[in-house]
């Protein structure tokens, strides 16, 4: 009897000390989102007819990308949460993950708060891969290129745009075809819209540049087929 008795106090504690760990987890992400909208300069990248946002801070720090259902209804969105440019946790609506600081996946919560797969599955090495590769997506399109000096001519700015059109959506080479280049003052510093081609896809594509010749919106979508 006692040893049940030790056993169960175990059992109570160890269950304790991880819903510890995972309210403050849940309260340390919920500051940095409240810190990071209330604060920092979003920027959005439209992908067909999904908004991607991220907050910068020279970085991001949250890239948030909604989801929608087989009907195109937004059903939650997937928050990437970074510090110091390595991914620290996602939160989606039907799952939370938690990496160190090399990356590793740490934790992986169901809907219900409870643990999904058994660290070093192949479930949980193929979906700490799939974040991790997906993060770095998202990070890559949205890190700015360097501020640059000088006045904005229209090869860089065809340059600028698809640079970040190629980081985003994962396609390459792409060339322009018919578009519009304008070069309005600051904070605009640039504009370009019209058609490029990545093989035999095509895309419309608008692309805004600010004052630092950065890409700071960015939207693009499939051509339909003729």
């Amino acid at each position: 009897m006692k040893h049940a008795w030790l056993l169960g106090l175990m059992g109570l504690t160890a269950t304790t000390l991880v819903q510890g760990a995972q309210d403050a987890l849940a309260k340390q992400l919920t500051q940095m989102r409240t810190a990071a909208t209330g604060s920092l300069d979003a920027w959005v990248y439209t992908v067909g007819d999904i908004d991607v946002t991220a907050w910068m801070d020279a970085q991001p720090v949250i890239i948030r990308v909604p989801i929608l259902d087989e009907n195109r209804q937004h059903v939650g969105d997937s928050d990437y949460f970074f510090k110091q440019g390595r991914l620290f946790a996602v939160l989606m609506p039907y799952g939370r993950y938690q990496f160190d600081e090399q990356g590793n996946l740490l934790e992986w919560l169901d809907e219900t708060g409870q643990m999904s797969e058994l660290p070093g599955s192949p479930a949980w090495a193929a979906r700490q891969q799939w974040l991790q590769k997906r993060a770095a997506q998202l990070a890559g399109a949205f890190i700015p290129d360097e501020a640059m000096t000088g006045a904005l001519d229209e090869a860089r700015l065809s340059q600028l745009c698809l640079r970040r059109f190629q980081a985003l959506s994962g396609a390459s080479p792409a060339r322009l075809g018919e578009h519009k280049s304008e070069l309005p003052a600051a904070p605009l510093a640039g504009r370009l819209s019209g058609q490029l081609a990545v093989g035999e896809t095509g895309y419309q594509l608008v692309c805004e540049v600010n004052g630092a010749q950065q890409v700071s919106r960015l939207t693009y979508s499939v051509t339909p087929a003729q």
